[in-house]
């Protein structure tokens, strides 16, 4: 019986995630001038779908996010997405739009999920593309110059 009433229980609780509207925890609003964290950041996004047939795959990143609100990512392959970046909480969402790289990914969009990680370090989800293919993955960055 006690099987049966948690099984029920999870089932309504995955059931109310899978209704909820997409994206509705990106529900932040854009940041104003001046409140974003502005600066050049480096460090790596990888994942298991970054797996190839030498292993898992590195690719480098280079945050820059400007004082304005926008940011420009770069990585390898000529990778580059530039878009808006919103507060949520702690943590910066950005969202925005590959433009340049792999003309199959050109003008899709993409997005991170970022929360500080000490002094100088930010890391968190990112919704991306490698080797052409849309990938979830976790990106890493430390600060290596401030006020962008």
């Amino acid at each position: 019986m006690k099987t049966g009433v948690m099984i029920v229980a999870l089932f309504a609780l995955l059931s109310a995630c899978a209704t909820s509207p997409s994206g509705a925890s990106r529900s932040a609003a854009p940041a104003s001038p001046g409140e974003t964290p502005g600066g050049t950041w480096v460090g790596t996004i990888s994942g298991l779908d970054m797996a190839t047939a030498s292993g898992l795959a590195e690719a480098p990143a280079r945050l820059t996010l400007d004082r304005d609100g926008s940011w420009t990512l770069t990585s390898s392959g000529g990778f580059a997405a530039t878009g808006a970046v919103r507060r949520a909480g702690a943590g910066l969402l950005l969202d925005g739009t590959v433009t340049s790289g792999d003309p199959m990914t050109v003008g899709r969009t993409v997005s991170f999920v970022l929360k500080p990680r000490g002094p100088g370090a930010l890391s968190g989800d990112a919704e991306t593309f490698f080797q052409g293919h849309r990938i979830d993955a976790g990106i890493g960055l430390r600060l290596v110059t401030w006020g962008a």
